[in-house]
């Protein structure tokens, strides 16, 4: 539902970046730091890709992409305060550029559900399930998030809509038997789970 979202840049800027900074290097560096679970570093690129992206004005489609995977990375590094405005920011940009919206809320649901905000994870959660386009979904993955839908649902008493959800998620694997995920390890972030070390003084 909610894997790293690449950016497809311009060959104008794309040319002048590979004759320059090493643009999709970094890039492809902090994707593979995700992959490893490298998640410290992970949030030092994309913070830097970030930068570099305003700075040279990338498009707002790209711009989403950027400040997507640096809020997943500043959640996973326990920075959640950061982490929802990047994303709240990836949410703009899609607005503006027509792009896969459903995502970055899915990423928002799952950020709170971490915290255990299950009001806001809902509130996030039907957002994503609202703009979702089940041709750009596996259904396996979007099975998952009804999954955790569900459990949010319940924390918060409402057990008639969690019921209906886990009947979706149900429905959905008795339909796609051999599903299967595309993506495995950068598709949920681990929220909360990787937090730098704080050197004692």
């Amino acid at each position: 539902m909610n894997p790293i979202r690449a950016v497809a840049l311009p060959c104008a800027v794309a040319l002048a970046l590979l004759c320059g900074c090493g643009y999709q290097y970094r890039f492809d560096q902090a994707v593979e730091d995700e992959r490893n679970r490298r998640w410290e570093q992970a949030y030092q690129r994309w913070h830097a890709l970030v930068e570099y992206g305003e700075a040279h004005h990338f498009a707002d489609g790209e711009l989403a992409a950027l400040h997507y995977n640096f809020g997943r990375a500043a959640g996973a590094t326990c920075r959640f305060d950061e982490a929802e405005r990047e994303l709240l920011q990836a949410a703009e940009l899609d607005v503006r550029s027509n792009g896969p919206i459903y995502k970055t809320y899915a990423e928002l649901s799952s950020l709170n559900f971490d915290q255990k905000k299950y009001a806001a994870s809902i509130g996030y959660a039907k957002k994503s399930l609202a703009a979702t386009d089940p041709e750009n979904v596996t259904p396996w993955s979007l099975a998952v998030f009804l999954d955790e839908y569900a459990v949010a649902l319940d924390e918060t008493g409402n057990a008639t809509e969690a019921a209906d959800a886990r009947q979706r998620a149900l429905t959905i694997r008795q339909q796609h038997p051999g599903s299967k995920p595309i993506w495995v390890v950068t598709a949920r972030a681990p929220y909360g789970t990787q937090c730098p070390e704080v050197t004692q003084p």
